[in-house]
């Protein structure tokens, strides 16, 4: 209820009246915090709107309104609510059995496999061409091809099935149809190894071993990945980042930026509530160091220390941590602002920051990626034997705040450009063993899957660490474009081995 501010006169406005839509919204800690609004233009109060602020997901977070120079007597009791989705009849068959139900789904299941297929399993991938070609066709999507081949299937079925063809997160497809594949397509640098594709049993583990070897050989990193390599133990070790190819004189920013960082690290030195800032502004200043500091170490620094500063606001205003230490805000606000701008002052800096956009991708992409990336983080920290601590630091570090701070795709992006880094790193070890030695261990190991939990570090157990996630490690590096192009023919060899594996196992 409004009252006139000249005439005094209350009028009432009824909850109906007002048309809500969605406005704004921004990726907060939390996911997205949602801005909506809605507006009338009353005959005698003129206009008047309110808006809405939903975050996290499903909780009211903040009402305002504006209705001029009038008084607001009684305001709309506000709350979030879900409409349930009503029931489409022609959707579902309701005289299915559930048995008659599975039947159908599993028939548009082994359809779909029966004629597509992972992309890492045979389609080369050239990163300097945007990743994966799609030779004969694609990417293809499952919903797309299901409701075209099945259309007079119950929209449940097709759901259901579509949910159950992407339930490994892999939502681009490749076709199994190489019949009308030219190699000529593809220059020779480019082209997959030259086997029979319409008959995978004739293609021999030899050849499937030479094509790996030959692109272990060939991968190499730049200067915005990590760099990788064996420690001591044999463990995969964070060896630092790479020196600037191009030794241009020092940014005249580097010296202030330097400066800010110490005083950042001085403003929070003794806080134990701020630990996880503290560490980000740490890691930041101590990549800075040298003559001729990395820039893609310094943009992954920042990225990350941006995000520690913004979960920590984010905390504090939650009250769930301790105000920052009076100099700190100012300390790190400025530390940022100087850092965007050594970052932009490098060419090879704004190629980075240029290259976050690659990481705007579709929803679903997104989903699949953060998925692929944290499962496989997870997975390195409990791999002690394999990876040294610093390298699980910077995984956990690079992936613990993907898709989120207050540049989303950079956070996306960092996570991507340290494990595709990894993913150099693991491929220049195996190349070292030598693939007989890696495929005799593997074979020993009977289906590979499972040696992931054997104690002893050395080269086969990271070869069966690979072959166990083989699918996420593929999901994150067809989103980076590194240069890890044995995967695809390495997926193709673990596939080869793993059949003839359960035909062992079997008496086939």
């Amino acid at each position: 209820m409004i009252r006139h501010a000249a005439t005094q006169v209350d009028y009432r406005i009824e909850a109906e009246e007002l048309d809500w839509d969605q406005v704004g919204g921004d990726e907060e800690q939390m996911g997205p915090r949602l801005q909506f609004a809605a507006e009338i233009d009353h005959p005698d109060l003129g206009l008047l709107s309110w808006e809405a602020w939903e975050y996290p997901v499903g909780i009211l977070d903040d009402i305002d309104q504006n209705i001029g120079p009038h008084q607001l007597i009684e305001n709309f009791d506000f709350s979030i609510e879900f409409e349930p989705d009503e029931p489409d009849s022609e959707d579902e068959d309701s005289s299915l059995t559930a048995e008659e139900r599975k039947s159908q789904i599993d028939a548009m299941v082994e359809w779909f496999h029966a004629n597509f297929e992972d992309p890492a399993n045979r389609l080369p991938y050239v990163s300097a061409e945007g990743g994966y070609q799609w030779v004969n066709g694609g990417p293809f999507d499952a919903r797309e091809e299901v409701e075209s081949n099945f259309p007079d299937a119950p929209q449940g079925l097709i759901e259901a099935a579509v949910d159950e063809i992407q339930s490994d997160g892999l939502f681009d497809w490749a076709s199994k149809d190489f019949s009308d594949f030219d190699d000529g397509d593809l220059d020779d640098a480019t082209q997959a190894p030259d086997f029979d594709d319409d008959d995978e049993e004739d293609v021999s583990v030899e050849s499937l071993m030479e094509a790996v070897a030959a692109q272990l050989a060939g991968g190499q990193g730049d200067g915005s990945v990590p760099k990788f390599g064996r420690d001591e133990l044999g463990r995969l070790d964070f060896q630092g980042w790479p020196e600037p190819a191009d030794l241009r004189p020092p940014s005249p920013l580097l010296a202030p930026l330097r400066e800010a960082a110490q005083r950042l690290v001085q403003s929070l030195a003794g806080t134990n509530a701020h630990s996880n800032l503290l560490r980000a502004a740490q890691n930041y200043e101590e990549v800075l160091r040298g003559d001729t500091p990395s820039i893609g170490g310094a943009y992954a620094r920042g990225v990350m220390l941006e995000n520690a500063y913004r979960h920590s606001r984010d905390l504090i205003e939650r009250e769930e941590l301790p105000p920052l230490p009076n100099d700190a805000p100012l300390a790190a606000d400025d530390l940022i602002a100087l850092h965007g701008a050594f970052v932009m002052n490098n060419p090879d800096g704004q190629a980075l920051v240029e290259g976050a956009a690659a990481y705007q991708m579709p929803e679903r992409t997104i989903e699949a990626f953060e998925r692929a990336a944290t499962r496989f983080a997870t997975e390195i920290q409990q791999a002690t034997a394999l990876f040294s601590p610093a390298t699980q630091t910077l995984v956990a570090d690079a992936v613990q705040s993907v898709g989120t701070g207050p540049h989303s795709a950079r956070s996306r992006q960092v996570a991507g450009l340290v494990i595709g880094g990894l993913a150099i790193g693991i491929g220049h070890v195996l190349g070292e063993a030598g693939m007989s030695i890696l495929v005799d261990g593997f074979k020993a190991s009977a289906l590979g899957a499972g040696a992931v939990q054997a104690a002893a570090a050395g080269y086969n157990t990271l070869f069966n660490f690979v072959a166990a996630h083989l699918h996420d490690i593929n999901t994150i590096i067809a989103a980076t474009g590194t240069d890890a192009g044995w995967l695809s023919p390495l997926s193709r060899l673990i596939q080869k081995l793993r059949r003839q594996a359960n035909e062992a196992a079997w008496g086939g």
